[in-house]
C-alpha cells in the first residue's frame, strides 16, 4: 500500500452512515507531536478499512459470490462511519529568493506523516516532498492546498496557510475550516440536499498533540446516536507527564469533567467543550441561532 495522490474532487457519495470530518489546527509543533497526532489518524484509518473488508467478505470468509451475497444479508455494521481529515497548517511559508516556499515545519510534517503511516501500517514506500510533489498543490486564496489518500483509503486535504494572505493564529483557523467543510465544500457537492447532509454530519476537532484510539471516536459517535438532540460530547482528557504542574491539570481536567460540566448539563447548557477531542452535529453548527 501507498499514500496516493489525489485530484481536488467533489464527487461524494451521499449514504445513510455518518460522516466525520476530523478537523486540526497545526502550527509549529515539535516532531514527537505532530507523530503522536498522525499515529492516531492512521490507525482510526486502519480500523476503519479493516471493518470495512470484513463487511464485503461472506459468513465464510471468503470473497466468493456466495459470500458477498451473503454479507448483504448481513446486518450493517451499528458503528460504521466515513471519515476524512482536514489539516490547516499554520505559517507554512517563509520568504526566500524564490519567492514564498514552504518552510521546514511542513517539511517536518511530511517526514513524520510517512513515520506515522510506515509504524502503524509497516509501509515504506511514501509520498515525498519533491519537486514532482510540489506541482500537485493548488493555489488558493490562503496560501495551498493539497490531498493525500491514506492506505485505508481515507482522504486527507493538508490547508497551506500563509500569513501575508490571511490572518494567522488559530482561533481563525477554526473559522476557516468550518466554513470551507460546512458551507463551501458541501455546499458545491450537495446543493440541493446540503440540510438533509448536514445532519449526518460531524465535526471532530483535534488538538495538533492529541493521543487517541479508535474506540474512543466510536464511543463518543454512540452517544451521538442516542440521541438527536445532543449536539456535542466531549472525551474526557488526560495530560501526560510526571511534574507537578502536569498533576495540577490531570487534577484540573478531571474536575472539569466530572464535576464542572455534569453540573452545566443538569443547568441545561454546556458553555464549553474542549476543542483538542470533541464531536460537533454539524447541523447545530450552521443554526440560525449560533454565531
Amino acid at each position: 500500500m501507498t499514500i496516493k495522490l489525489e485530484q481536488h474532487t467533489n464527487n461524494v457519495q451521499s449514504s445513510d452512515v455518518p460522516k466525520v470530518i476530523i478537523c486540526v489546527t497545526m502550527w509549529h509543533e515539535t516532531c514527537q507531536e505532530m507523530c503522536q497526532l498522525l499515529k492516531s489518524i492512521c490507525r482510526l484509518d486502519l480500523h476503519l478499512s479493516i471493518r470495512e473488508e470484513a463487511d464485503t467478505v461472506g459468513e465464510d470468509g471468503i470473497g466468493t459470490e456466495d459470500g458477498k451475497q451473503n454479507a448483504e444479508k448481513k446486518t450493517q455494521d451499528p458503528d460504521k462511519i466515513q471519515i476524512e481529515v482536514q489539516i490547516v497548517f499554520e505559517d507554512a511559508f517563509c520568504s526566500t529568493k524564490n519567492g514564498r516556499e514552504v518552510n521546514e515545519y511542513l517539511l517536518q510534517f511530511m517526514s513524520c506523516l510517512q513515520k506515522a503511516v510506515g509504524s502503524v501500517l509497516k509501509v515504506k514506500e511514501l509520498v515525498k516532498w519533491n519537486k514532482t510533489f510540489q506541482r500537485k498543490v493548488v493555489q488558493t486564496p490562503y496560501g495551498g492546498q493539497f490531498v493525500l489518500q491514506l492506505p485505508g483509503g481515507t482522504q486527507m486535504t493538508v490547508h497551506l496557510k500563509d500569513k501575508k494572505k490571511i490572518r494567522a493564529r488559530k482561533r481563525w483557523s477554526q473559522v476557516m475550516y468550518m466554513y470551507y467543510c460546512l458551507l463551501y465544500k458541501m455546499g458545491k457537492t450537495y446543493p440541493d440536499t446540503i440540510k438533509d447532509e448536514l445532519k449526518k454530519t460531524f465535526i471532530l476537532t483535534l488538538d495538533d498533540d492529541v493521543d487517541f484510539e479508535p474506540k474512543s471516536v466510536l464511543r463518543m459517535m454512540d452517544r451521538m446516536k442516542m440521541n438527536n438532540r445532543v449536539e456535542a460530547v466531549c472525551g474526557r482528557i488526560h495530560p501526560i507527564g510526571s511534574c507537578p504542574m502536569v498533576w495540577y491539570q490531570q487534577f484540573e481536567y478531571a474536575v472539569g469533567h466530572w464535576l464542572q460540566k455534569a453540573c452545566e448539563h443538569i443547568f441545561g447548557s454546556v458553555l464549553c467543550c474542549p476543542g483538542c477531542f470533541s464531536i460537533f452535529r454539524a447541523s447545530a453548527l450552521v443554526d440560525d441561532n449560533v454565531h
